[in-house]
């Protein structure tokens, strides 16, 4: 309840607008929509009502299932963060929303090095602002399973981990129904609350005309972001022809 309270308690849409200009995604864990992985993507539109309604902005109701929870005026607690000011600047929104359903939010924000320390460890009491596993590890599940970093919940869960099993078989015997499982789990996972997600604005490549065979990759592959230039050229009498 105090999860899914905390969830409900902030104003997605209006953060969409205000801190991202109106371009962002919502539904960002544990992984974006991301080509080639379209069957393990959760759809916020296709997901559960239970799903949805987490992204829906009810603080009266936040504030009921608080008070369900044993907490009728609210609770004091702590998230741990980088001292990012972007990532400080978010918290601080998350800080403001949440005070009005009896939230006291206290940002510990640590340098970056020690932030990433204790993230590592997970070895924050409370919160802690966490960073996504890479889509690598889409079948280790390791946003909610494991004792990785990424799992900065705790999760230790039945299902998930009978599920994490089975994905490591068909991972190589069928692809796309690992993709399909992994679905599945994720719309679990979404469910309990386990992890508040944080919006994704859009990025943008830019290049110059001249630059061809490229199309805005920053990798070709794996974590593997030089790879990119091996395919790509100059047109040097075009670049010439425009001034440069």
């Amino acid at each position: 309840r105090v999860r899914r309270a905390l969830m409900m308690a902030i104003d997605y849409q209006a953060m969409v607008k205000s801190i991202y200009g109106g371009d962002a995604v919502v539904q960002t864990w544990p992984i974006s929509l991301i080509a080639g992985y379209e069957d393990a993507y959760v759809f916020l539109d296709k997901a559960p009502a239970s799903v949805q309604e987490l992204y829906s902005y009810n603080p009266e109701k936040a504030k009921q299932l608080l008070k369900e929870a044993g907490y009728p005026n609210g609770f004091k607690t702590t998230v741990i963060t980088p001292n990012t000011v972007s990532i400080v600047d978010y918290y601080s929104v998350i800080k403001d929303m949440w005070a009005k359903v009896g939230i006291d939010l206290k940002l510990d924000i640590r340098e970056f090095g020690v932030w990433n320390s204790i993230a590592q460890a997970r070895s924050h009491a409370e919160m802690i602002h966490s960073t996504r596993a890479t889509i690598g590890s889409i079948y280790l599940a390791s946003w909610f399973d494991g004792t990785g970093p990424s799992n900065s919940s705790y999760v230790e869960d039945a299902y998930v981990k009978e599920s994490v099993a089975k994905m490591q078989v068909l991972r190589i015997t069928d692809e796309k129904a690992a993709n399909r499982l992994f679905k599945e789990v994720t719309t679990y996972a979404l469910d309990q609350a386990w992890m508040i997600p944080m919006p994704q604005g859009a990025v943008y490549n830019l290049w110059w005309p001249w630059l061809k065979n490229y199309s805005g990759e920053s990798n070709m592959g794996f974590q593997n972001p030089p790879k990119w230039l091996t395919w790509v050229w100059f047109d040097k009498d075009l670049k010439k022809a425009a001034g440069y």
